[in-house]
């Protein structure tokens, strides 16, 4: 145990920094400890899910959920069992030896048969399940923390999948075996089994450069952005050989050996736990994505399709019935058909015809279900069923909106089609076969459409289109515009037949369309001044034509600001003068913070003030002004050495958006020796040696979040002292 604590002593003090920038595929985690909803909503997969006396053990904190874990550890989603803080397996990978000390020495008697030493933050997940089928699988990857240094030695943190019942006869508690195998062979899953020497297909270096030199191993880390764990398994598949509808006992266990340090976890793929699937039935129309079958023209089938993973080499007799809510009548509605259905050796499906009869009857939509019965369904509740709907073939319907056009333009019929059986075919007056017809009067016409629906069914309908003027719009209007006046509009008169759309354009700015109108007087927004003119117009059939120009006056504030900032950093000397220019009469000014003078406020210190001028016409102008930190402070406005300013906002205003410090006593400075900025951790993030700073508040060139930072500052003196000041620092975004 000592040397093991010596061995993590010199890999601590062998650390270097590391910066990972994190990525889209970015392991997440949540911590989960509720076992019920772990294994029913996350694990367990398929509709029969005879699961029970679901139990945990273990820190809260070890259980979770993760997810966006593709492209890492070969699945998206499921659960994590780990000996540590669930939420540790996040990237980027930072540390040779993340741990969680719990500080709970455990004992497991499954896990104590294969660990080398005492355990520590055993996590269990448990319970009973009930298969159908003859075999049940899940998927899972381990991974740990102690990859690759302990790779070798007894320090190996454990797992295993303890599976007892029917059936198994092993060497672990209640007769349980371990299904945590390497494929292919009887050899469990563990840190010295599957490694970068041993079983290398099946392993996934992510180990840091620290981990890599002392176990003399090239660096080539596969996710070290994105996954916390030095080493881990490709998905690996459990499988368990099991009697159907006997109930079994499933342990998922993973702990720490000989300490709580370098944690290891297990992650269980979501929907893998598979108890197999019973037949299941569903409804189609061959060639359609519907499921209603008409009377004397379309039939329905139903397909019966074998369990997922079932041997598909032998027979298999489904039986069903017809429901009870079942309206459609056997021999009337449609033709008798038997009770069972065999799918044959070698299929994993067989259809079942439905042929529909016409009974001469006009009757809503009746309905065909057939349910499964399984005599041995292992007490799985949820039995499958499909339903058919059964139809007249009705002829289709076809609507014409009342039509006019204007002469020699042209327009487009396009009837609306209801009843039926799509898809439908179209034939016009003049032979045509398109679903809409592109025509040019000169007079009032009679057009002809026959539509004929998939079942032969025939409907004959006819339009009269009428002519009409040509439409028009007309904009009109002269208004003003300030910032501050709202619901401002131009008027609009349309003739002809709505819907009516337009397009407009404001001087040689891009023009804008608006359609959809169904009110002749349209009120056309305005939100800047200008010149509007319509481009183009049309009405529910033609083409019109575009009148008028809209006029909208500037009428907005104009004034002159001029700002004279302290003379020293904490002076009250400040200065604003304003010369309003253009207004209308009387106006109103705000100012805040509130000054001594609306016009020319004086005594002002450094900061923002927020001035808002409202005039008689309500217009309305809004800005901020800002009086800054004198550039170079003048000697006398200070006994300190340096003004250091508090705080600063690197945001790209253009205001303190860097961090500087200014001289009150050149002629005493020797020389900047140092300034250094850490976070409050004692972290590093800005170093200046032998100049004065100007820092932006990157690190690493990315941008810091706001946050409150420490400064040391190293002063050289004429005549030699060092002079250090230090404080606290906040940046303000």
């Amino acid at each position: 145990m000592q040397n093991r604590y010596l061995f993590l002593l010199i890999f601590q003090l062998s650390l270097y920094p590391l910066l990972a920038q994190l990525d889209g595929d970015t392991l997440q985690t949540q911590l989960n400890s509720d076992a019920n909803s772990l294994i029913n909503d996350v694990f367990i997969k398929g509709t029969c899910r005879n699961i029970s006396q679901i139990e945990s053990s273990g820190t809260p904190e070890s259980f979770g959920v993760f997810e966006r874990g593709e492209s890492i550890i070969g699945f998206s989603e499921g659960i994590i069992l780990s000996t540590g803080d669930a939420r540790s397996a996040e990237g980027p990978n930072d540390f040779v030896d993340t741990s969680t000390q719990f500080d709970r020495p455990s004992e497991d008697e499954d896990l104590m048969a294969i660990a080398t030493d005492d355990l520590f933050d055993v996590t269990v997940l448990e319970f009973d399940f009930t298969p159908v089928e003859s075999e049940v699988t899940f998927q899972y990857v381990f991974a740990s923390e102690e990859y690759c240094e302990f790779v070798g030695t007894d320090f190996n943190d454990v797992f295993g999948f303890f599976v007892s019942g029917p059936g198994i006869s092993g060497p672990f508690a209640n007769d349980a075996i371990n299904v945590a195998r390497i494929p292919n062979s009887e050899e469990f899953v563990s840190i010295n089994t599957v490694n970068h020497a041993k079983n290398q297909n099946f392993y996934i270096k992510n180990e840091l450069r620290d981990d890599i030199d002392n176990c003399n191993l090239v660096f080539n880390p596969s996710h070290i952005n994105t996954f916390e764990f030095d080493g881990f398994t490709v998905p690996l598949v459990a499988r368990i050989t099991v009697i159907p509808c006997e109930t079994y006992h499933i342990r998922l266990v993973v702990g720490d050996v000989g300490d709580d340090q370098l944690d290891s976890a297990v992650f269980l793929r979501s929907k893998s736990f598979d108890l197999g699937e019973l037949a299941s039935v569903k409804t189609i129309i061959p060639n359609r994505s519907d499921t209603v079958a008409y009377e004397n023209c379309l039939d329905g089938q139903f397909v019966f399709t074998r369990p997922a993973g079932n041997f598909n080499l032998r027979p298999l007799v489904v039986d069903f019935e017809i429901d009870a809510s079942s309206t459609a009548l056997e021999g009337i509605d449609f033709s008798s058909i038997p009770r069972s259905v065999t799918i044959p050796g070698g299929q994993d499906t067989v259809s079942l015809s439905i042929p529909t009869l016409i009974d001469d009857q006009v009757e809503n939509i009746e309905s065909l279900t057939l349910n499964l019965i399984f005599p041995e369904s292992c007490g799985c509740q949820e039995q499958s069923s499909a339903t058919l709907n059964v139809a007249d073939a009705k002829s289709p319907t076809i609507n014409f909106t009342p039509t006019s056009a204007c002469a020699d333009q042209t327009i487009s019929l396009v009837p609306k089609i209801s009843g039926g059986i799509f898809p439908y075919t179209y034939q016009w007056e003049d032979n045509s076969t398109d679903t809409s017809l592109q025509i040019n009067i000169r007079t009032a016409t009679n057009f002809a459409l026959t539509v004929t629906d998939f079942c032969k069914n025939q409907t004959i309908d006819s339009i009269q289109v009428t002519l009409q003027e040509v439409p028009t719009a007309f904009l009109s209007g002269e208004i003003n515009y300030c910032e501050g006046l709202n619901n401002l509009s131009l008027p609009i008169t349309f003739t002809g037949h709505s819907p009516w759309s337009f397009t407009y354009q404001l001087d040689n700015n891009p023009s804008i369309s608006i359609d959809s109108i169904f009110d002749k007087d349209f009120s056309l927004p305005v939100y800047e001044s200008g010149t509007y003119q319509l481009i183009e117009f049309g009405d529910a059939a033609c083409k019109g034509e575009a009148n008028g120009v809209g006029q909208v006056n500037d009428i907005n504030i104009e004034l002159t600001v001029e700002t004279t900032s302290p003379s020293c950093p904490n002076a009250t000397d400040g200065e604003i003068q304003l010369d309003i220019l253009a207004t209308n009469t009387p106006y109103e000014i705000n100012w805040s913070p509130s000054v001594n003078d609306f016009i020319n406020p004086t005594n002002l210190t450094v900061g923002v003030y927020e001035l808002m001028i409202r005039d008689a016409q309500n217009c309305v102008w809004m800005d901020s002004i800002v009086l800054e930190n004198p550039r170079i402070v003048a000697p006398e406005c200070t006994n300190s050495i340096v003004y250091i300013p508090n705080a600063f906002s690197p945001n790209g205003d253009g205001v303190n958006d860097f961090f500087e410090i200014f001289p009150n006593k050149e002629t005493t400075i020797q020389q900047v020796l140092k300034v250094a900025i850490t976070d409050r951790w004692g972290n590093l993030v800005y170093l200046s040696e032998g100049e004065f700073p100007r820092w932006d508040g990157r690190f690493k060139g990315q941008k810091l979040d706001p946050t409150v930072l420490l400064y040391n500052i190293q002063l050289e003196l004429i005549g030699g002292q060092v002079e250090v000041q230090q404080g606290s620092l906040s940046l303000i975004r």
